[in-house]
């Protein structure tokens, strides 16, 4: 008993500091001109800090925090910022590195129609990139050259007022831009690697694991109540279900959704899903439908998050089934782990120690977390 006490207590030490917001993507509108492009980059100011960017626990800074920071420490992450995009972001002509400027713009954001700047959302800064490119003639492209962990790059390509569709650029990933004439235009190349029902999935996976210790947690309290493949498979896709038309009407801005209202709540349905395995041992007809009011709630949380992301709410069906899949698929993936592992013991005494402790670790962890994300 005393093995899983100290296990119970581990878990908690370490996954109160656990959950973060991590920055996924950077965002940036490109024009290009007959003599030069121009670019304005977007990204949260808080990810310009190496303090802040070193390591995937910490949290994103909001307006609030940006607010009362003094005029030296914005002025640092001014500089910090530069010197990031200047390792980043890289442009080739033909092969060959090019210089070009890089200088802020403005705190706050120009994707207006996807990035709300309030008191309470994470505080986003504006950069502009410039290169001229007069008389030079060859092959421009694109490199990104982040860190595997880090965020990608959202990019928009605008040629002579033509806008082309919007594209990802992952982590030291090379992204073909336009083939240069100096003496005349520049011709955009068409995009090669659009966002695809896979690029999503892939999103929906990596949301849960490795991101979503929130996530993976309220999954794992439906695996201590019932460790049976069919009654697991039952709640996973109920709760798929649930989330997908909360998640959808969040997107398509249907329903408003509050962030310090839901991820509250989401924390303290944690919380409850594990102290309910304290009390019953058995699947109830009654819990599905708990199971499914929670998915309502965690499909706003969820739409939150794809909010920031630069959706064509005009054609939401590849997106929101891509993720939604994705979070299934892990979701499944976490409850056979969980089976696996645990699958010769069941019926053995030290299992059952297991079950108890680690329901009540996680219903504790998920109230503290209801109180951080209160205050």
């Amino acid at each position: 008993m005393r093995r899983w006490l100290l296990l119970t207590l581990s878990l908690l030490a370490t996954s109160s500091f656990s959950f973060a917001h991590e920055v996924e993507q950077h965002f940036m509108r490109l024009l290009l001109e007959n003599d030069h492009f121009a670019a304005r980059l977007e990204m949260d100011a808080g990810y310009a800090l190496p303090e802040l960017r070193s390591t995937e626990d910490e949290t994103r800074p909001t307006g609030e925090w940006f607010a009362n920071l003094p005029d030296s420490e914005k002025e640092r992450i001014k500089i910090e910022g530069q010197l990031y995009l200047s390792e980043i972001l890289k442009f080739h002509l033909d092969g060959e590195p090019l210089e070009h400027t890089i200088s802020f713009a403005k705190w706050g954001t120009d994707w207006g129609q996807y990035f709300e700047q309030r008191p309470d959302t994470f505080q986003r800064m504006v950069w502009d990139v410039r290169w001229d490119y007069e008389n030079r003639n060859g092959h421009l492209e694109l490199f990104w050259n982040e860190r595997e962990e880090g965020p990608s790059l959202a990019l928009q390509t605008v040629s002579n007022g033509r806008a082309l569709d919007l594209v990802t650029v992952s982590q030291h990933e090379t992204y073909s831009l336009a083939a240069i004439d100096g003496s005349s235009q520049a011709a955009p190349v068409a995009a090669t690697h659009q966002p695809s029902f896979f690029a999503w999935l892939k999103l929906g996976i990596e949301h849960v694991v490795p991101m979503g210790l929130d996530h993976i947690l309220f999954i794992l309290g439906i695996f201590l109540l019932t460790p049976k493949l069919k009654p697991l498979l039952t709640q996973s896709l109920v709760f798929t279900l649930a989330h997908t038309i909360t998640l959808g009407l969040t997107v398509a801005q249907i329903i408003p959704v509050n962030p310090r209202i839901i991820e509250p709540l989401i924390a303290l349905s944690i919380a409850y899903v594990a102290i309910e395995n304290l009390f019953i041992k058995e699947l109830k007809p009654w819990r599905l439908g708990l199971i499914f009011a929670l998915g309502l709630l965690h499909g706003m949380g969820f739409g939150s998050v794809m909010s920031e992301l630069p959706v064509d709410r005009s054609a939401l069906i590849v997106p929101i089934l891509g993720f939604n899949l994705g979070v299934e698929v892990a979701q499944v993936a976490i409850l056979l782990t969980a089976l696996g592992l645990t699958y010769w013991w069941q019926d053995r005494k030290p299992y059952q120690w297991l079950r108890i402790s680690a329901s009540i670790a996680i219903a504790l962890t998920g109230l503290i977390w209801t109180i951080q994300r209160v205050m």
